[in-house]
């Protein structure tokens, strides 16, 4: 006999830690990760296993496990946000997050076919090296309005996933970040 199929990711995880502040209830999670009641419940469980959440009759609140976790991730990457501009992709919707560190990328183009295998369109990568720019590319493009995102130091990456649903865009920034940062793999698992 078959179980039921998990209906989250391991990048929901980390993404409902990431949506946890103050106190937050199980609905208010539930509308603002995007997911269904029972797998919402399933994630907060796995939090509390790990001892990254608490619960009170006001709602889930991080823990000084949880808060210490989230401050280690925040040396290594942003957490994501929204990008509402319509200056790139208009019809899309789209999540920026910025690696403060990650490994050598040997193909941004493997990165892109991440976010696309995570259920986006896809995911422009853009290093800063006293502004953004395409990697390896000579290209007279300004990214202005990403200039303004976030703080970049010399080195950082800025990925930026697009598609139809925010949720995927999320899972897809995060499997990226994943992907080039050994820290935030071992956060997700």
């Amino acid at each position: 006999m078959v179980g039921n199929i998990s209906n989250y990711t391991k990048a929901d995880v980390l993404r409902c830690l990431f949506l946890i502040s103050g106190s937050t209830s199980r609905w208010e999670l539930k509308k603002r990760a995007d997911l269904g009641e029972g797998t919402v419940r399933t994630v907060l469980n796995i939090l509390k296993d790990k001892k990254l959440i608490g619960s009170s009759k006001k709602g889930h609140f991080l823990t000084k496990k949880g808060k210490n976790l989230i401050k280690r991730i925040e040396e290594n990457a942003t957490l994501p946000i929204e990008l509402k501009t319509k200056k790139m992709f208009p019809e899309y919707k789209k999540i920026a997050v910025v690696a403060k560190k990650h490994r050598k990328i040997k193909s941004f183009v493997r990165l892109r076919d991440i976010a696309v295998k995570n259920g986006t369109e896809g995911a422009i990568i853009l290093l800063y090296k006293n502004s953004l720019k395409i990697p390896s590319f000579e290209c007279e493009e300004k990214f202005d309005f990403a200039e303004k995102l976030f703080k970049y130091k010399n080195g950082d990456l800025l990925i930026i996933t697009f598609g139809n649903n925010l949720r995927w865009c999320e899972i897809a920034a995060i499997s990226i970040l994943s992907e080039i940062n050994d820290f935030l793999k071992s956060a997700v698992e």
